[in-house]
């Protein structure tokens, strides 16, 4: 991991106490913090200088503004998001990471968790700038279930689109050109039962869901290839 003067990261909460505690915690480990209130203008500091800003959002204050500013960072390749969320449910962990946050994390906080979420989002982002911002490059994140494009839309994958597409993931570091009969023992099946019409089923749903631009085009009587960059956040 590059040393920590490649990455800052900016505390947004309006509670004064806890930006100076994550301040402090920052200073001790040699990681350069700035802070400010959600109402204040952070935004503007934004990838000045730097190749990585980290933003550690308090969502509290922001009600029912949390989503849309969220949003605002979806295409901001050089901004990572760690959205704190009071007593954060599935649901609304599940609505932000759509909305564009990168991790989230229920408050009252586990303080070395915040920092391990730091540091790994950091090394996620440097990869992927070294990996170069390549218009081909689409992401499996939060466990499989979300798919991420080049330009930062989310999908929301179904159970079966999920296995579908982290077994395209995963057998594509293999061979470029997946085939049927290793797809479907990738997902368990036994190839002489499994009806191959399954799998086109799954890819139909995913590119009406995805759009025109999906890159994983069938090779007729062979299988499947995944024209671009794809790989696994987790």
């Amino acid at each position: 991991m590059a040393g920590s003067g490649a990455f800052r990261v900016i505390i947004v909460d309006d509670d004064a106490d806890f930006r100076n505690e994550i301040s402090l915690l920052l200073e001790t480990t040699g990681i350069a913090s700035e802070a400010g209130t959600v109402s204040g203008k952070w935004w503007e500091r934004l990838g000045r200088g730097r190749k990585v800003d980290i933003v550690l959002l308090g969502a509290g204050a922001l009600g029912d503004r949390l989503f849309s500013t969220l949003r605002t960072f979806a295409h901001r390749s050089r901004v990572g998001v760690i959205a704190l969320i009071d007593d954060c449910d599935h649901t609304t962990k599940v609505r932000a990471l759509l909305s564009g946050a990168d991790v989230c994390l229920s408050k009252p906080l586990c303080m070395p968790e915040v920092m391990a979420n730091i540091r790994a989002l950091v090394r996620r982002m440097q990869k992927l700038s070294v990996d170069g911002g390549r218009r081909d490059a689409w992401r499996l994140g939060h466990d499989g279930w979300l798919l991420v494009s080049p330009d930062g839309s989310v999908f929301r994958l179904t159970a079966k689109e999920r296995d579908f597409m982290q077994g395209i993931e995963h057998l594509s570091r293999i061979d470029r050109i997946v085939s049927r009969e290793d797809l479907v023992a990738y997902l368990g099946e036994d190839v002489r039962l499994y009806d191959p019409h399954t799998l086109e089923a799954v890819l139909s749903r995913l590119r009406a869901k995805v759009g025109r631009d999906f890159p994983l085009k069938t090779i007729r009587g062979v299988g499947y290839r995944f024209l671009g960059r794809l790989h696994s956040e987790d």
